[in-house]
């Protein structure tokens, strides 16, 4: 009786915490978003302080799951790559800030994002304000991101990790062997490797081959970076990652990718020597997701009428709308979006940023007419980012001029078709399906293996859309459909390498992109950015969000990397049947 009470007790109580929990969340959540609205004081003699382990993205939007993530996690919110280059700006002007002060072990970003930040940080430097680094450790992405400062000082029980660039792909055949699924794959492209996870246990000599070009095309450029920030030889750095020198810290001292291993307390003492603070008082400190927000007297303030917008197509193409999702491209909202700036009266140039491994071979080509419409009537700039591959070379192609990051991983113009065939594996549990139909061939309908005919009409689609994809590469690149032919099949590429076959124009970044697309439009200085599609922030549109994050966030907590595999084989059953797609793999940088 006495452990019957008890576990009654017990499943009032956690009813009621389990009842009370989400407006626990929800209040903490709009405490955090009404605080950022809060008047940020800035001293004079004070120091910014930029925390490089924020995740950092082209631009930041509120997601109510990543909130709830850091809230429980304790990790820093994120910050938009717009957001730093402007702060940085408005700080190299603002005489109040006397210099930079960058923590962080691992800058949560790719290749790209973190070189675009390594470069705001070298301008910021150009002032004459001071830069330094200090945390317990540092990783590859911090110290390429903090390469350029005075000083990097780190602690003499930490560690420099400095492990080169590795990919990781899996491969799912066996498991799908095992399970009895089938999956049917129709493809144009012996490049085309987004399909191989569920057709091959390894990967083929073409993928690995482009794999390992781009790999080292990335290494090659990070490496550099480092090396010329930190003024050593790159031959150095590839013997300490070579020999894991990392496994000591006293070697990364040497090489000369550190400069002092010292405890906080030193390094603090060296902050107040260089903005002559007492030594009983505090250092005046400014953080930077705060200073974001401050008012600063010596910004300097554009009233331009002429408007050159920079719409942001970030993450993989579908069709349809939905305006919950914010973390990847629908073919009826940016389409809608790009209309709007091309009719627009005071945007007399656009730029568009990239950032996708594509997606919906229908949807690529919607989004694609918009982007040669606009053309045809404003300049039109494409500015890619870590990544616009497949569907995101697709929707790039019609643009009057195209960059891309040494780094950017682009191409890949190919097309496959992915069917998922659960048939055989419900019959190993006592499903059976049966089909009445009126015509001879029906739909596919994820049950029954293609039959031949059926596989011919997949493959002649696939034929299809990749003679209509490079026809539109080689209108949009002014070549032929037989060049676009040669250098595609599929095949990824690096940036460095995109522009000697002719898939981009200029090594540059988003910034290079926009003053481009200024003087194309004659515009000179005389312009403002207006960045799109506008983002609604209000809270109302907040819980409508939260409901759409709920599942994500749930299903990543309890099941980690499993759920995103479950997810994937749903999204191959749902998606369209051709593809204009790269495969995303894990990339350890």
């Amino acid at each position: 009786m006495k452990r019957f009470f008890v576990t009654l007790l017990a499943v009032i109580v956690g009813g009621i915490i389990l009842s009370i929990l989400p407006m626990i969340i929800l209040f903490s959540i709009a405490g955090a978003m009404s605080s950022g609205n809060e008047n940020v004081e800035v001293k004079e003699n004070s120091v910014l302080v930029m925390n490089l382990s924020s995740a950092i993205q082209d631009r930041n939007i509120s997601d109510p799951s990543s909130l709830i993530q850091n809230m429980f996690s304790g990790n820093t919110s994120g910050v938009g790559l717009n957001d730093i280059k402007a702060t940085l700006k408005k700080a190299k002007a603002d005489d109040r800030i006397k210099g930079l002060i960058l923590k962080g072990a691992q800058t949560n970003a790719s290749v790209n994002t973190v070189k675009e930040v390594h470069d705001a940080i070298a301008d910021f430097k150009t002032s004459g304000k001071f830069v330094y680094f200090y945390d317990s450790s540092i990783a590859q992405t911090s110290l390429l991101a903090a390469a350029k400062a005075d000083g990097i000082y780190v602690n003499p029980a930490g560690e420099v990790d400095v492990h080169g660039i590795s990919i990781l792909t899996q491969f799912y055949k066996g498991l799908i062997d095992k399970l009895g699924l089938n999956v049917e794959i129709i493809r144009h492209g012996q490049f085309k490797s987004a399909v191989e996870p569920f057709m091959l246990n390894k990967m083929s000599e073409a993928s690995r081959l482009q794999t390992q070009r781009f790999i080292d095309v990335i290494w090659q450029n990070v490496r550099d970076s480092i090396a010329a920030g930190r003024n050593i030889a790159a031959a150095d750095i590839d013997e300490y990652v070579d020999n894991l020198k990392s496994s000591d810290i006293n070697n990364a001292l040497t090489v000369g990718l550190v400069d002092s291993l010292c405890y906080e307390d030193e390094f603090m003492a060296k902050m107040k020597a260089l903005t002559n603070t007492p030594d009983d008082e505090d250092l005046n400190t400014v953080d930077f997701n705060n200073y974001i927000k401050a008012y600063s007297p010596n910004e300097e303030l554009n009233f331009s009428t002429n408007k050159v917008a920079v719409i942001y197509a970030i993450g993989e193409i579908n069709d349809g709308s939905n305006k919950m999702d914010l973390a990847n491209i629908y073919a009826d909202d940016l389409a809608r979006t790009i209309r709007e700036a091309r009719k627009d009266d005071g945007v007399k140039a656009i730029v568009m940023r990239v950032n996708s491994p594509g997606g919906s071979a229908l949807a690529s080509e919607i989004i694609w007419r918009e982007v040669s419409l606009a053309s045809s009537e404003k300049p039109f700039i494409v500015s890619m980012g870590d990544y616009a591959a497949s569907g995101g070379y697709y929707i790039s192609c019609a643009a009057d001029s195209i960059f891309a990051e040494p780094t950017t991983i682009t191409g890949s113009i190919g097309v496959f078709g992915i069917i998922p065939v659960v048939g055989p594996a419900l019959e190993k549990f006592g499903v059976n399906t049966e089909k009445v139909q009126s015509n001879k061939y029906s739909q596919f309908d994820g049950f029954t293996p293609l039959s031949d005919v059926q596989r011919d009409a997949v493959q002649r689609s696939v034929e299809n859309v990749y003679a209509t994809f490079t026809r539109r590469c080689a209108n949009g690149r002014k070549t032929t459909v037989e060049h676009i032919d040669s250098i595609g099949q599929g095949r990824v590429w690096a940036g460095a390498d995109a522009i000697s076959i002719g898939l981009v124009d200029k090594l540059g970044s988003l910034d290079d992109a926009i003053r481009c697309a200024a003087n194309a439009a004659d515009l000179g200085d005389d312009y403002l950015i207006c960045e799109m599609p506008e983002v609604d922030e209000s809270f109302s549109f907040f819980m409508r969000q939260f409901s759409s994050s709920a599942e994500a966030f749930v299903g990543k907590t309890m099941f980690g990397d499993t759920y995103s595999l479950v997810k994937r084989y749903e999204a191959l059953s749902k998606q369209k049947t051709i593809q204009a797609r790269m495969e995303c793999t894990f990339m350890e940088y």
